[in-house]
């Protein structure tokens, strides 16, 4: 796949190269040659060639991407200059020696408007970047959806395969068993509610682009309220939640998956385990950290992936670019993520 789309992207660049060549005017009867007008065009397209990848790889993502339009945009006007001036300055044309004598027909010039109004000279290169700017910005735009998209239904799988998953129904209904022959049927009927509560929220919400945080906590609070009835006495659980979140939006089920982490790598029964979960929302602001111990687990092939913290960050850069930071600490001990979240439209 990648050796085809390497191919297409030669020859694209070959066919673009050599417009010049093609299009250009030519007398009946002349010998195929290179005008300076010609040279003068293939260095411009080249220098467009250039910036096409340089703009799709670098300035866009890193500049355009970040909102930083005032920088964007003198890239954009450096890159014209030099595309404009610099082909025809390598091919001995100097435009403010330039006198307008009207078009000259001869030898290496094949009617081009050598000795025209510059603007004229140039115009065909001021049309064709602005071509390769907007085509590479919507290149990039498309790519940037389609991530996007794959990263939001990668994580709806994920999510769905953990709520479905036989690992995760046969303990929590494990542990509902057990609280119903301990406690009576009113807390396994709680159980078996709030499971219900996060699958209905699951096949409504993730296929949204935002959601109402007070919705997303409640999910949380359910999800962290199963394994508190599944887990044994001698796991450590400390879980708090603080501020005002009513009225903020969220991309739905991108916190989750921190919280999963915790639970899968920090719950052993045999060892002493403890897991510390804190959700604080400030102004605009929303702040999450989750701790847990280091003890031996035995995960199952998708567990173990690491594809859940690894959907969160792609999808964290592409909806909260500039808005975010994503940090983990790996202590001898213990195991630590922190995200600050800015939820400002």
């Amino acid at each position: 796949m990648r050796g085809k789309v390497l191919f297409w992207h030669i020859m694209g660049v070959f066919v673009f190269l050599l417009l010049p060549v093609f299009l250009s005017p030519r007398p009946p009867g002349t010998d195929f040659d290179l005008s300076r007008p010609d040279i003068r065009d293939l260095i411009a397209n080249f220098f467009m060639v250039v910036f096409f990848y340089l703009n799709y790889y670098v300035f866009i993502p890193r500049v355009y991407f970040r909102k930083n339009f005032f920088l964007y945009g003198l890239i954009i006007l450096f890159a014209l200059g030099v595309i404009c001036l610099l082909p025809s300055l390598m091919t001995g044309f100097v435009p403010w020696r330039f006198q307008n004598h009207g078009p000259v027909e001869g030898p290496g010039f094949h009617g081009h408007p050598e000795h025209g109004n510059f603007l004229m000279v140039i115009n065909h290169h001021i049309f064709l970047f602005t071509c390769v700017v907007l085509f590479s910005v919507l290149l990039r735009l498309r790519d940037r959806i389609l991530i996007l998209e794959k990263s939001k239904h990668e994580m709806e799988i994920e999510s769905l395969r953990r709520q479905i998953n036989p690992h995760f129904l046969f303990n929590t209904l494990n542990g509902l068993y057990s609280t119903a022959l301990k406690e009576g049927s009113k807390s396994a009927a709680k159980g078996i509610f709030t499971l219900s509560h996060m699958m209905r929220y699951v096949f409504k919400n993730t296929g949204q682009y935002e959601v109402d945080l007070s919705d997303e906590i409640s999910y949380i609070n359910a999800y962290v309220d199963l394994q508190r009835m599944r887990l044994d006495q001698g796991v450590k659980l400390k879980y708090e939640v603080r501020g005002d979140y009513s009225g903020k939006k969220i991309a739905p089920l991108i916190l989750i998956p921190i919280i999963e982490n915790a639970f899968k790598h920090g719950v052993n029964p045999d060892e002493e385990s403890s897991i510390r979960i804190s959700i604080e929302c400030t102004g605009s602001f929303l702040y999450l950290k989750v701790t847990n111990k280091k003890v031996k687990v035995e995960l199952a092939e998708h567990e173990s992936s690491g594809k859940g913290l690894l959907n969160i960050k792609t999808r964290l850069d592409f909806q909260y670019p500039q808005k975010h930071r994503l940090e983990w600490y790996d202590s001898e001990d213990e195991y630590s993520i922190e995200l600050n979240l800015d939820l400002s439209q």
